[in-house]
């Protein structure tokens, strides 16, 4: 019997071109946070549940799964299912969003690789606003401890930001 696999490479290049990746250490819970980043940065991020990862695993035991067709199998509420909130915002100048992702829920991590960082903020290059300006109107911000600019291309899990 043939076996066939998704190819998602087209995909992941297609979502990241127009991004570039901020990762941010705060203690803060994620609503709190997107709170302060609006209030602090004039934003209006948003959550999305529609969008919110969930990923499956049993837990602490084997990895996370995260195929496409993980929901037809699993039900909602079981132990083993993690939900990882994302927060976004529409751009009205362009078709381009600013995306808020939580790292952590519960024990697991949405991006396994990145333990240090708490959340994710994914930026268009659209916005017409620098990285390293980002990066210092972030340091402003009171409840970051820190925040850094990390490679996309780096990730080995970078499919979780999409799925």
């Amino acid at each position: 019997m043939a076996k066939f696999s998704l190819s998602t490479t087209a995909e992941e290049q297609s979502f990241f071109n127009d991004y570039f990746l901020i990762g941010i250490r705060s203690a803060l819970k994620d609503y709190r946070f997107c709170w302060t980043l609006n209030r602090c940065l004039g934003l209006n991020l948003s959550r999305t549940p529609a969008l919110d990862i969930h990923l499956f695993g049993a837990q602490g035991k084997k990895p996370l799964s995260n195929t496409l067709f993980d929901h037809y199998f699993e039900q909602e509420n079981k132990p083993g299912t993690y939900y990882f909130s994302v927060y976004k915002e529409d751009l009205f100048f362009s078709e381009c969003s600013y995306f808020l992702y939580n790292n952590r829920c519960e024990d697991q991590l949405l991006i396994p690789e990145k333990k240090e960082v708490d959340f994710f903020f994914l930026v268009p290059w659209s916005a017409n606003v620098p990285s390293k300006e980002w990066l210092s109107l972030l340091a402003d911000v009171k409840d970051i401890q820190w925040s850094k600019l990390i490679e996309i291309n780096s990730l080995k899990s970078k499919i979780n930001f999409i799925f």
